[in-house]
């Protein structure tokens, strides 16, 4: 009985054993009818096109999730944020989606969404999910 064993002493199907698993597949943005792509630019962000300020941001997505909420946001071009602005973006995409999730359960269950017991929970993550990825720009 071995209580300790030097990497040089594992076997081949041991070490295969020790390997961590590949990443799981990105998410299919396509998959989605109410595609939400949020571009950053050196000057302002981008909503499927159309210009907006950081502090109008999160208004415009909850309306375009009120539209449709078969939805997935997607976002890129922040590498030139710094760490302040990219949080303050990334906080932004998730407002709309907190917001919603807390109507929902103030509505159902009198409290907010972080009170909630985890079945309950699940109903409304099910019903407003947090559908935010960081995935490359399909024109880039």
């Amino acid at each position: 009985l071995k209580q300790y064993q030097l990497p040089w002493e594992f076997t081949a199907e041991e070490m295969d054993s020790l390997r961590i698993p590949p990443q799981p597949p990105l998410p299919c943005f396509d998959c989605y009818t109410n595609q939400i792509k949020v571009e950053v630019t050196q000057k302002s962000f981008l909503i499927n096109g159309e210009e907006t300020s950081i502090d109008l941001l999160s208004k415009e997505i909850e309306k375009k999730i009120d539209q449709d909420p078969d939805f997935m946001i997607q976002y890129f071009g922040e590498e030139h944020l710094n760490l302040g602005q990219y949080i303050g973006l990334v906080s932004a995409l998730r407002q709309p989606i907190i917001d919603k999730r807390d109507s929902a359960c103030l509505a159902l269950y009198n409290k907010k969404f972080k009170h909630l017991y985890s079945d309950q929970a699940e109903l409304i993550k099910r019903k407003y999910p947090m559908r935010i990825v960081n995935l490359p720009h399909s024109n880039q």
